[in-house]
């Protein structure tokens, strides 16, 4: 289990224009509210996560270095079933974010585990230091940015 700034992750998996979203409703859900208001609602939301640096534990594989993930997935461990493991991690971590956040339900559609497996290797070889969570919700990050029409960098 490993610590990390949540407030870093927070801005990476929920960004801003989601707070935004959520006030865009606000004010198609109540008409008398006037944007001044939409606005100090955002504000309100975003603020905090901007401000505060909580830490957050992480369970299982999250906490864990990119560097040991790269060296898990090379084959340089003696942990047995270890990649497996990881992998399901990850793909919880997927499932959990497709449930609650995506747009779609599936960020990540028509993609197999091992091509998102070799994103993450991407990632963490990039950082090697950083940890596993924030390696994979960068890895989201960047897969809906291309779904937004972005480029790969």
């Amino acid at each position: 289990m490993g610590d990390y700034d949540a407030a870093g992750l927070l801005l990476q998996v929920f960004p801003t224009a989601k707070i935004m979203r959520i006030c865009a409703l606000s004010v198609r859900r109540c008409p008398s509210m006037s944007a001044k208001t939409a606005m100090l609602l955002y504000l309100a939301l975003a603020t905090p996560a901007l401000a505060e640096e909580p830490t957050v534990a992480l369970w299982g594989w999250g906490g864990e270095s990119c560097g040991r993930w790269l060296e898990i997935r090379q084959g340089r461990a003696t942990m047995p079933r270890a990649n497996e493991a990881m992998t399901q991690w990850v793909l919880g971590y997927l499932t959990a974010y497709n449930t609650f956040v995506s747009r779609t339900g599936d960020v990540f559609a028509r993609t197999d585990a091992a091509a998102i497996n070799v994103l993450v290797d991407r990632e963490c070889s990039s950082e090697p230091q950083q940890l596993i969570a924030p390696a994979v919700a960068t890895v989201i990050r960047l897969q809906e940015h291309r779904e937004d029409g972005g480029s790969d960098e």
